[in-house]
């Protein structure tokens, strides 16, 4: 985050990280004091996939179907 926060603090409208594990969110918790208020309100952390959210930053178009949107692309699988 130091990185992002550095170098794009005014370029990044939102940072929306899902399927964070329960450690990195209260880790999360300590960090976000330290960071600049306004950056910090631009980091949304979820522990599953927030549907909804990604509906409010972006068309159902773009969003893989898989999160519940319309876009059937098949993109290469992560490890899990």
């Amino acid at each position: 985050m130091e990185k992002v926060e550095s170098h794009y603090p005014e370029i990044v409208d939102h940072i929306t990280l899902f399927n964070v594990p329960t450690i990195a969110s209260a880790a999360y918790k300590v960090v976000r004091g330290f960071l600049d208020p306004v950056t910090a309100d631009k980091i949304e952390l979820f522990s599953g996939v927030p549907s909804e959210r990604f509906k409010e930053l972006m068309g159902e178009d773009v969003i893989p179907a898989e999160y519940g949107g319309r876009n059937d692309i098949d993109y290469p699988q992560t490890l899990r």
